[in-house]
């Protein structure tokens, strides 16, 4: 039996968001108790994410490279969108995935679209995953390749001295953890932060209220991507694994979108409090009658491009002014 609140949030999403939802059911199904290992699951996920990686703009230049991580060689996938090879301040970008899913291809339409929108060159990272990599290999693994790009930043094509970091959510955790370190030294302009998981030890409304498996957020998802990431209970108030409770005095403007129906809404919505108590420039941003993810909708859904166009153009503002 349905309950009446999920009846009532699946009543209110268009089609094409309901398709998502089933989607993101459908590949839960898949792998519920099974003998998978994780990567089968990701070979999997990456596939139910090609169904909503279409259509893609074409850019003039789209290009991987191998950039220096923190434990070896990690993937990099650089969007141009102007293709002149003149320098530009670049978003570098965190795919999401709960720690544990997610490569430079389950977001690459929605990458497309915001490159193409922004005009702006976007480098996203595929960063090591957990469980085999807990906390804080991920972060570290995300710390170096920003170091390796500002260093090589010529060869890659964009400015070291101006940048934005930006990803969804448990992408948009790392980038804020990133955004935290002190090696940033200044050069951090942007953060672009997507519907982002950022408290372990938060019960919120949100958790309880859309916790439902049939818009593809079951109950216990929320404890279950911090028990993939985290391997000690310490590591719950650390501000590198839970950067709500970090110290935000000195970051610079912030962009947050979030789903209205999404378990971790209300993380963006403590996040922008905190921002604001911490006088950071902040703007939020919910998008109605949405789900966990729905960005990734970038060429079928209305509300998506519009998360897009609203992230473009803060975007522009910043770095053209």
């Amino acid at each position: 039996m349905t309950h009446a609140s999920e009846t009532t949030i699946l009543n209110r999403l268009d089609p094409n968001m309901r398709w998502f939802a089933n989607e993101l059911v459908s590949f839960g199904d898949e792998i519920r108790g099974t003998a998978l290992s994780w990567a089968d699951i990701r070979v999997k996920f990456a596939q139910t994410a090609a169904a909503w990686n279409t259509p893609k703009p074409e850019l003039p230049r789209v290009a991987n490279k191998l950039a220096d991580g923190a434990f070896g060689p990690t993937g990099i996938r650089i969007y141009d969108p102007v293709g002149d090879r003149v320098r530009r301040p670049a978003l570098i970008y965190f795919h999401g995935g709960g720690w544990v899913l997610g490569n430079l291809d389950t977001n690459d339409s929605y990458l497309r679209y915001l490159a193409h929108e922004s005009g702006m060159p976007i480098v996203s990272v595929d960063y090591c995953l957990a469980p085999e990599n807990k906390f804080p290999r991920p972060l570290e693994d995300c710390l170096a390749v920003i170091k390796w790009l500002r260093v090589n930043a010529e060869d890659v094509g964009i400015h070291a001295e101006r940048f934005a970091l930006g990803g969804d959510s448990a992408g948009a955790n790392l980038a804020l953890a990133c955004a935290l370190d002190p090696a940033l030294d200044g050069a951090l302009a942007f953060c672009l932060l997507l519907f982002g998981v950022y408290g372990a030890d938060i019960d919120t409304r949100s958790r309880q209220k859309y916790a439902y498996a049939e818009i593809g957020q079951p109950p216990g998802a929320g404890d279950a991507v911090w028990d993939n990431y985290l391997s000690h209970a310490n590591e719950r108030t650390d501000p590198r694994a839970a950067p709500l409770l970090g110290d935000f005095a000195g970051l610079p403007a912030i962009l947050i979108q979030a789903a209205a129906f999404d378990v971790f809404r209300d993380d963006s919505r403590l996040l922008r409090d905190a921002l604001n108590q911490a006088g950071v420039a902040c703007k939020y941003v919910e998008y109605n009658n949405t789900i966990h993810g729905f960005a990734a909708l970038a060429g079928m859904h209305e509300q998506a491009l519009h998360a897009i166009k609203d992230a473009a153009k803060e975007l522009r503002e910043v770095f053209e002014g």
